[in-house]
Order: structure tokens, then C-alpha cells, then sequence
């Protein structure tokens, strides 16, 4: 059944898809995104959670793209400083040596460009947290990063296109595409049961499906690339606290690599990544799972530095994602750390006057907004469209895109919680107030269903968020599931289902 027309048609919603779609709509755009499960259940929220230039990008001389991720860095802590915060990081050796100097080198550049201090180095007692460290690891080079949470920074994204005019529907997957002389017929399917589907006409998409953009691209739009997609497994593991206070660390791997360790909700340290070539065999599974030998890599790293060793019985949690980097025929074989992580766009029209297909290939968390601009852009001349760039001057979650005192905002909520209070304007700023309002007393917020849950939040995030399970309320609205016992995470369950 044909029931709608878009100018433009966005497949993915992570967190490119979902700042494509905003950027689309604020030039003026009719634009649809629709997304095969939940708001970033791909890598959009299995992260590092950090919001950050790269450090390590400047040893593969990547200058470029180092500056673009500063840039937008700065960027999302002026629209978005509720969400994105500024992180200390520390890297511990053992000896100034020569690696000790060429970081420092580095640190030098990162913190020109990034307009911060100069970086500093200093003995282990004056560091934070370093008892948590093997005691001969006594030089520190120290700089500042952000972190946010990056499933919560899709959903701002999604939310903001949503109220400029955009559609979005989750759990709709593309299964079908028929190309026309001047437009695409896109037939999706409803994947919470069912036999529903939905055509749609437009004359352009944007496929920023993430990791599975090759298949739509080859198989779906059946078009040709001078790309492949080349998808590396990064896993993270969740243990308790090693550390006070909110001090980060990064260290260096005996294979040239790093290792981020990061205080977590107040009460874990997350620590990861890895970095695994995917089979394409274990690619069309769609799932990415942590293997023993991710695991081992990583407390093996870990353990290197640490003064008292964890193990695998004390991992509370894990997540796994897959990067998608875009690779040359030629660079076949090539060691996943070696890949630019630079993202490609690439356009494809197969006849005159016919309908356009973008394409993402790969992109960063960091980067999104620049990545939306640029797309835009390419399509600018095509679609009559100017060429300003919008995403840049768009607030997350401020009214009237100006930025607010959120503290001063619970002066007539007196009755929540420090705690609750917290996650709430982290999670949604101003927006916290749309399922607190009229409320006097935590009672008016309906059934609680532990850990600061209440009723009014699930409904906001069914109503406002496009929460339609458990899990995405748990573990990308509200990261509570890592507090959930098994007997709350049902009785959850059983309110969802009424």
C-alpha cells in the first residue's frame, strides 16, 4: 500500500542517520528515518561514550581530521553541555622515555588545536586516584577530553528533527526497493509482528545504515561502490569501580593500540576497546558478541598497569559494536588500526534525472554533525537546497534553542531525589520537566519500579522517545538495567505488557 510521499528518505538511526535527518529537515526537507530496531541499538550505543578529537589519529598524521572532531567537539559542549562534559584523562610510563616525549609532542599539537593548556606532566602523587595504578608507572602526561552518553545524544538528535517537522519510525526495516524513472519505491516492514508493510516515494535517500550499508547499498539498491566495508569488532567491558573520583585514564597497548579505562554511572569503570576484524560470515549473524579472546586481550592490558589485578569473574557487564570503515580494494588485509576512520560519501544516480542514493560509509561519533553537513551539501546543488549549514546552531534539549540554568528548573521540585535529579537533567534537560510537571511529591510520579524508575518516566518514553521495549527503556533511555534485578526487570515487564 502507497500512503506517503518525502523528499528525502533517511535508512539508519543511529547517530548519523538521526543528525542527517535533522540537518535535512532544518533546510527545509520533508524527510522521513525510519530504522530497523530501536533508536541506536547498533553501535550508536555500544561506544566508548566519548566525545573526543583522537588522540592517537595524530601519530597516523591524520591532522585533518583531528581538527574536525575538535571542532565539533567544542560545538556539542556549547549546544549540548548537559550531555557533553569535559573528562580529565591521564597516560601513565614507567620511564620519560622516548615514547614518554613523542606523547607529550603529540599532547602539544592535540591541546593547539583543541585551544586548551598546554599539557602537563607531574609525578604520580599529585594525580588523582593513582594508588589505583602499579606504583613504578610515577610519569603522567594529562589532557581533557568529553564524554556523553551516546545512545541519549541519538535520541536528542531524533527528538530535535522530530519537533522541526521530520518523521521517524523505529523497528521498520527496508525489505523491499523498485527504482523508477524519477523516484524510489521503499517497502518497509513493521518488525514488532505482524505481516504490516508500508511503501514509500522519494526522490532521494540517504542510506546511513552503519554497518550494514554495504548490503543496502549492493543488494537492496543494487548499486555499484568503489568501496567495501571493512567492520572491526570493539568490545568493552563494565567492572566495578577501580577508582575514586572521576578521573579517566588511557593506556597504551603493547600493540600500538590504547586502552580507555572511564569511571561509568558513578559506579563501574568501563574499559575497552578492542579491535577485531569481523568475518563476513559472522558479520550476516547481524550481532557482534564479545569472544573469550577480546576478553582476555583487555584484562591482560589492563592488568599491565594496575595495582591490583581484575579478572573476568568481576565483569558486571559487556557490550560489543562494530566500526564500519571504508576501505579501498587495495587496502584488503590492512590492519584494522592502520584504517582511517574518516568517513566516505558517496553519491550514485544511476540515469539522468533519476533518484539519488548517499550512501555513509563509516563515520564517528564525534563527527556526526560534520558528517550530516557535508552530506547535505553534496545534495545541495542536486535538490535546489542552500548551502548554510543548520545542525551547528541546533540546542539539544533547551527550549527555544537557547541554553537554560537546569539546576534552577527543580527549584519547585524540591522533593526529588540529588541522585534522580542528576540522571534526569543529564538524560533529558529541560525536557524532564514534560513528565514532571503538576507533580508535588514523588507519589504523583505513579509506581516505582526501583532505582529512581517511575511510572510517569516510562510513559514519557514511550509517548516522547519511541520506547518500545524493556530494553530500551533499561539499557539506551535510562543505562538502569545495570541496577535492575531480575525480579524488577519483570515486574517492568509485566507493567509494559498491560
Amino acid at each position: 500500500m502507497k500512503n506517503s510521499t518525502y523528499d528525502l528518505v533517511v535508512i539508519g538511526g543511529g547517530i548519523n542517520g538521526t543528525a542527517i535527518a535533522l540537518e535535512a529537515t532544518g533546510r527545509g526537507l520533508k524527510t522521513l528515518l525510519c530504522e530497523k530496531g530501536d533508536l541506536a541499538s547498533g553501535t550508536s550505543s555500544a561506544s566508548t561514550k566519548l566525545i573526543h578529537g583522537g588522540l592517537r589519529y595524530l601519530a597516523a598524521l591524520e591532522f585533518s581530521l583531528v581538527i574536525e572532531s575538535l571542532n565539533d567537539r567544542k560545538n556539542l559542549t556549547e549546544c549540548a553541555p548537559h550531555l557533553v562534559k569535559p573528562l580529565s584523562f591521564c597516560i601513565p610510563f614507567k620511564h620519560k622515555n622516548f615514547n614518554y616525549w613523542q606523547t607529550k609532542l603529540g599532547l602539544a599539537f592535540y591541546n593547539h588545536f583543541a585551544k586548551l593548556p598546554v599539557s602537563a606532566s607531574s609525578p604520580a602523587i599529585a594525580i588523582p586516584n593513582h594508588d589505583a595504578l602499579d606504583k613504578n608507572f610515577n610519569h603522567y602526561l594529562c589532557f581533557q577530553d568529553c564524554y556523553t552518553d551516546d545512545a541519549r545524544l541519538v535520541i536528542a538528535n531524533a527528538k530535535k528533527a522530530r519537533e522541526l517537522g521530520a518523521d521517524l519510525k523505529t523497528y521498520t526495516e527496508l525489505i523491499r526497493v523498485e527504482e523508477h524513472t524519477k523516484h524510489w519505491d521503499l517497502t518497509f516492514k513493521n518488525q514488532l509482528g505482524g505481516d504490516e508493510q508500508e511503501t514509500i516515494t522519494t526522490k532521494t535517500v540517504i542510506n546511513a545504515a552503519g554497518s550494514w550499508v554495504e548490503y543496502l547499498h549492493t543488494q537492496l539498491f543494487h548499486c555499484l561502490t568503489e568501496y567495501k566495508l571493512k567492520l572491526i569488532q570493539g568490545s568493552h567491558l563494565l567492572v566495578p569501580k577501580l577508582t575514586e573520583g572521576n578521573q579517566a585514564y588511557l593506556f597504551p597497548t603493547r600493540d600500538n593500540r590504547v586502552i580507555f579505562m572511564i569511571p561509568y554511572l558513578d559506579q563501574f569503570s568501563l574499559i575497552g576497546t578492542t579491535d577485531v576484524d569481523v568475518t563476513e560470515t559472522f558479520a550476516t549473524t547481524k550481532a557482534f558478541n564479545l569472544t573469550s579472546d577480546e576478553t582476555n586481550y583487555i584484562l591482560t592490558e589492563i592488568n599491565f598497569y594496575l595495582s591490583k589485578k581484575i579478572t573476568a569473574e568481576q565483569i558486571v557487564a559487556h557490550w560489543t559494536g562494530a566500526r564500519a570503515l571504508p576501505i579501498l580494494a587495495s587496502e584488503h588485509g590492512t590492519n584494522p588500526s592502520k584504517i582511517s576512520r574518516e568517513f566516505k560519501l558517496e553519491l550514485v544516480q544511476k540515469n539522468p534525472n533519476g533518484p539519488y542514493l548517499l550512501s555513509v560509509w563509516g563515520g564517528k561519533l564525534t563527527t556526526h554533525r560534520s558528517l550530516a553537513v557535508k552530506a547535505l551539501n553534496l545534495l545541495a546543488p542536486k535538490l535546489d537546497l542552500k548551502q548554510d549549514a543548520f545542525i551547528y546552531t541546533q540546542y539539544l534539549n533547551a527550549p527555544h534553542n537557547h541554553l537554560v540554568d537546569l539546576n534552577k528548573l527543580f527549584s519547585n521540585y524540591d522533593f526529588v531525589p540529588d541522585n534522580i535529579k542528576k540522571r534526569w537533567i543529564f538524560c533529558y534537560g529541560v525536557e524532564c520537566l514534560d513528565f514532571l510537571f503538576g507533580c508535588q511529591s514523588l507519589a504523583d510520579l505513579g509506581e516505582h519500579f526501583g532505582h529512581g524508575l517511575y511510572e510517569a518516566e516510562i510513559k514519557y518514553l514511550k509517548e516522547k522517545e519511541w520506547a518500545m521495549t524493556v530494553d530500551d527503556i533499561l539499557y539506551r533511555r535510562t543505562k538502569l538495567g545495570y541496577f535492575f534485578s531480575d525480579e524488577e526487570k519483570k515486574a517492568l515487564q509485566d507493567f509494559f505488557e498491560q
